[in-house]
């Protein structure tokens, strides 16, 4: 099942899904963010369905293996939370 939005001006293109993609075959789920103007690639994220998730009453846990990304403008969200301060 594919689902698509439209562009949100107010918000930045990384945090605007523009597809969410679910891949009930796989058990994943994709998701692709809006394009920022001047850029040609887009952010995306993919997270794989827990491997307990038909258990009833389970706590559903989500590892770092679980989830994907490719962060668009990786450098400049760095400066935004200050972890350059942490460059030697």
């Amino acid at each position: 099942m594919q689902m698509k939005f439209n562009r949100n001006k107010n918000k930045k293109a990384n945090d605007d899904i523009a597809e969410l993609v679910y891949l009930c075959s796989e058990d994943k789920i994709h998701i692709t963010y809006h394009t920022e103007d001047k850029r040609i690639a887009s952010s995306t994220r993919e997270f794989l369905k827990p491997h307990n998730w038909d258990e009833k009453g389970a706590t559903l846990t989500f590892s770092g293996d679980m989830h994907q990304t490719f962060q668009v403008q990786f450098s400049e969200l760095l400066t935004e939370y200050n972890f350059n301060t942490f460059k030697q």
